[in-house]
């Protein structure tokens, strides 16, 4: 982080009625090295509005948990435990898992619903506690799916194993507990195989023994889904699959992003755009780039972040393309200009204006052209304190919902490129990484 580290004001966060207040203050706590009376501090002078009361109520209830006396509150298994259990967040779920390794879960789990749930597409799936420790320890799975098969929760055991090294724990609990795995190996591997990459790869190569060609199908779904995961939040790739049918164009996209991650030094959580304008650019190389610019223009894109709020695929990646052409020219790297890229949907008079205006220091008259290409471009160049201030004298005053706004995509954007505490890292799932606060216990 210190490589990072911008020495300007954080902006006040009382009297803002605004979702983003839980994320800011949660990212104030980590990076601004608050200890327990400041962290008191800070939630006591932060308005706990309607409209954002129940977010701030989970930030709270995560903190707690990483105190020593966290569990107290979890003590009894009375009725409004049991019902603050029932609606409790995945970020909560996960901090109540590994203040114990499970056991008060499991505890308010069995309280909840005496039987256990074992059928298909149980508990352990619905609620996606298996994914919600997916970076989790060998030792802490094991010492996990060992309380789970002791209180009966069977398939919630086997899904935590499924992203243990060996796989032959798995195995072990299944063999077990043949009453509850009735179901051939195939439907088995079906069942299981959202919780993790290698269950993903027994379920396919089950199905190819079957059939070569539906296996070969199913594969190329796969690379388009694991492109999709890698590139945090989550990247437009499925969505445009989805939308369009293109199989083969979308596989060919994703496998080109997988490549680059495994053989380039850039991190897909860090800089996501990277890899985005990668498949972008796979994309618009097929047999018809305005076909895929019409698709685009029609999704929206998945990012929880960008302040600019551009609504469709089409103009995010546009914005990317456009600040990684400007970006070297602005930085010094080329003396003149680059041609606007094809068809784009940005105003290239606006961010060359803003670009030409950076290259000699006026910040305010780039800010003036075109506040997007502005701090896209001062971010391009890591210019982030510069981005920081200038967000904060611009957009609305210290107490604005837009500054707020604006400010929390930032420090969002930094967390990523430093200790990527808004995520849990190689959380394996169909719904991709989830944004997550969390204290080291």
């Amino acid at each position: 982080m210190a490589d990072h580290q911008i020495d300007a004001p954080l902006p006040r966060f009382h009297s803002v009625l605004s979702t983003n207040v839980a994320r800011a203050a949660y990212l104030k706590m980590h990076y601004g090295a608050l200890d327990g009376e400041e962290i008191e501090a800070l939630f006591d002078r932060i308005a706990w509005d309607d409209a954002d009361s129940v977010s701030l109520d989970v930030l709270r209830a995560i903190y707690d948990l990483s105190k020593p006396s966290g569990l107290s509150v979890w003590a009894q298994t009375n009725e409004d435990t049991i019902e603050r259990f029932r609606n409790a967040s995945p970020a909560l779920l996960r901090a109540l898992v590994l203040a114990d390794d499970g056991a008060t879960f499991l505890r308010l789990r069995v309280a909840t619903t005496p039987e256990p749930d074992n059928g298909y597409l149980p508990f352990a799936y619905r609620s996606n506690v298996a994914h919600l420790v997916s970076d989790q320890s060998d030792d802490f799975r094991e010492t996990f799916a060992a309380l789970a098969e002791e209180k009966g929760e069977i398939h919630l055991a086997a899904a935590i194993l499924t992203g243990h090294s060996d796989l032959a724990k798995f195995d072990d609990v299944v063999a077990r507990n043949d009453a509850v795995f009735e179901q051939d190996e195939r439907r088995r591997n079906w069942e299981f195989f959202g919780y993790s990459d290698a269950m993903r790869e027994r379920k396919i190569e089950a199905i190819a023994e079957e059939s070569p060609e539906y296996g070969a199908f199913i594969r190329e779904q796969y690379a388009i889904e694991a492109a999709t995961r890698a590139t945090y939040p989550t990247s437009f790739l499925w969505i445009y699959y989805n939308q369009s049918g293109a199989l083969a164009q979308s596989s060919a996209a994703a496998q080109t992003v997988l490549n680059a991650i495994a053989t380039g030094d850039d991190d897909p959580l860090a800089e996501p755009e990277t890899f985005w304008l990668l498949a972008f650019q796979s994309l618009l190389d097929g047999d018809d780039p305005d076909e895929v610019r019409r698709q685009l223009a029609r999704l929206g894109f998945a990012t929880t972040t960008r302040w600019h709020e551009l609504r469709d695929a089409l103009s995010q990646l546009d914005v990317m393309a456009a600040k990684a052409a400007l970006g070297p020219y602005v930085q010094g790297d080329l003396a003149d200009p680059p041609a606007m890229p094809d068809n784009s949907t940005v105003d290239w008079d606006a961010w060359l204006s803003a670009a030409e205006a950076l290259r000699v220091g006026e910040l305010n008259a780039a800010f003036a052209a075109s506040p997007t290409a502005t701090i896209e471009l001062l971010w391009a160049a890591e210019e982030y304190a510069a981005a920081w201030r200038l967000t904060l004298a611009n957009a609305g005053g210290e107490n604005s919902p837009d500054t707020l706004k604006m400010a929390t995509d930032l420090m969002t954007r930094l967390d990523m490129l430093c200790d990527q505490r808004m995520i849990v890292l190689e959380l394996n799932g169909n719904w991709g990484r989830q944004p997550l606060m969390h204290f080291p216990n």
